[in-house]
């Protein structure tokens, strides 16, 4: 899926949702870019997922756990009708509790943030 202001496409992961169907999502990088996080707090915040468990990884990436990106659950699954293909599965359940712990661990989520979305 794009999203504005990055160049090229981007796998996500549903980390969290509100009541209100608002989703919390995090990004899948390629690699942790010290530019973007020059700190290794930040670089710390970063959950490997391995190629060999998840097909449809090129080779091991990084889950960007510093922050929450808030989408609307309505803007995803109209995306998702038109585009079937790119929904890629569900992530291990070992993974994606490893996820939520580095995202309660973030200093870049508020406590208020971290209330919203239940972390």
């Amino acid at each position: 899926m794009y999203f504005p202001g990055i160049s090229h496409s981007k796998f996500f992961i549903v980390a969290c949702l509100t009541r209100s169907g608002e989703i919390g999502a995090v990004f899948i990088n390629s690699s942790i870019n010290p530019a973007i996080f020059p700190t290794e707090e930040l670089r710390k915040l970063h959950y490997k997922l391995k190629q060999a468990t998840y097909s449809f990884l090129q080779y091991d990436s990084y889950a960007d756990c510093s922050d929450i990106i808030p989408l609307q659950h309505i803007t995803i699954e109209k995306y998702l009708l038109k585009n079937p293909r790119d929904y890629k599965g569900k992530l291990v359940q070992a993974d994606l509790i490893m996820i939520i712990e580095l995202l309660s661990a973030s200093p870049k989520i508020s406590p208020k943030n971290k209330l919203k979305w239940g972390i």
